[in-house]
């Protein structure tokens, strides 16, 4: 009974390291934009109000990268998004912007042009959890100028601690 035990254990031991798979990190010549520092803190304004949450993170754009006009962020399930929403630019300069949010999305188009080598820092403000998860994945995209159309950038992800 033992010699069977044992058997079974190296079988499945052996079986558990599959050294066909590889895996390599393909380095793209320029880099793309990065979705830096995902930050949430409660923002309790009354006792009542203790879920609401606001909710940062920032974007930057190398300097090979093209100019962008709008970003557009896909808020998940579960969360309203308030208009309070404000971006900065890297020295923490309010950006002029035009924001609309319309349900589960918010378009931020920018009048002047963001150029590469910017990050921007957005914070939205006022975020109403309404329903319960053990993350937050919002998608990213950008519209660059060059483009006609939007491009994914990434995914903006928050945790419920």
């Amino acid at each position: 009974m033992k010699r069977l035990i044992y058997t079974t254990a190296l079988t499945l031991a052996i079986a558990s390291f599959n050294l066909c798979a590889q895996a390599k990190t393909i380095k793209t010549p320029e880099p793309f934009i990065e979705i830096l520092n995902p930050v949430q803190f409660p923002k309790i304004v009354k006792p009542s109000n203790a879920n609401v949450v606001r909710q940062s993170f920032s974007l930057w754009i190398p300097k090979t990268s093209s100019k962008i006009s709008q970003v557009i962020i896909n808020v998940p399930r579960g969360l309203n998004v308030g208009k309070d929403i404000t971006v900065s630019d890297n020295l923490h300069t309010n950006l002029q912007t035009n924001i609309v949010v319309n349900g589960n999305k918010i378009a931020i188009s920018f009048p002047q042009l963001v150029s590469p080598g910017t990050t921007l820092n957005i914070s939205l403000n006022e975020v109403n959890v309404n329903g319960v998860s053990n993350d937050w994945d919002y998608l990213v995209s950008a519209k660059f100028v060059e483009m006609n159309s939007v491009i994914p950038v990434g995914i903006v992800q928050f945790g419920v601690y």
